[in-house]
């Protein structure tokens, strides 16, 4: 099915439009347009998905894996252990997975920015942002994104939007899976 439009809806309406489509497929899979997948994509969407699909602490699965921590710009490695993956309160528009019950939880819970202690860096975003009323979704009611270890999604950061000058171009890309790999190992939230 293609749909087109009738109005620009800019990539904050659009990613929560593409979202929404859970409600009609059960989960979904969103990339933005100047997004690169990895080949092992399909093999971690549904393995992540048969995991955390029914775990109510989880908002969402991401595809993109951090290696900047965005909050205080610091480089970001996660803990070399046995896991596939790790968790970490913050969404991400970079390659996600999310299921109708996210969605709905998400949908239904209206979180507004000055009834919590958020970071200042994302009360400096605008209100529009989807993914600061997801982040402050995230914080209120406790839950966490999964993140793969290593990126099964990058971004090439194009102008637009959200990224308005060349210096920020490349900040997005990060070292993504190569080859194929079919099979991954899950922590669950508490280890």
């Amino acid at each position: 099915t293609i749909v087109v439009h009738e109005n620009h809806l800019g990539p904050d309406k659009h990613n929560l439009w593409a979202m929404q489509q859970s409600e009609a497929y059960e989960s979904v899979i969103v990339l933005e347009d100047d997004s690169m997948i990895s080949p092992s994509l399909f093999y971690f969407a549904q393995q992540a998905l048969a995991y955390y699909g029914n775990d109510e602490r989880i908002a969402a699965i991401s595809l993109y894996n951090y290696e900047r921590n965005e909050v205080c710009n610091y480089p970001f490695m996660k803990v070399n252990d046995a896991y596939d993956n790790y968790f970490y309160m913050k969404a991400s528009s970079r390659g996600l997975i999310i299921t109708k019950e996210h969605w709905l939880r998400f949908k239904e819970a209206k979180a507004t920015p000055n009834e919590l202690d958020i970071p200042p860096r994302y009360l400096s975003w605008s209100n529009d942002i989807w993914e600061k009323q997801f982040n402050i979704y995230l914080i209120r009611e406790n839950k966490y994104w999964v993140y793969p270890t290593v990126s099964l999604s990058t971004n090439f950061g194009e102008l637009g939007a959200h990224v308005n000058r060349d210096i920020y171009r490349n900040a997005f890309q990060t070292g993504m899976q190569q080859g194929i790999k079919k099979q991954f190992n899950f922590s669950e939230l508490k280890n």
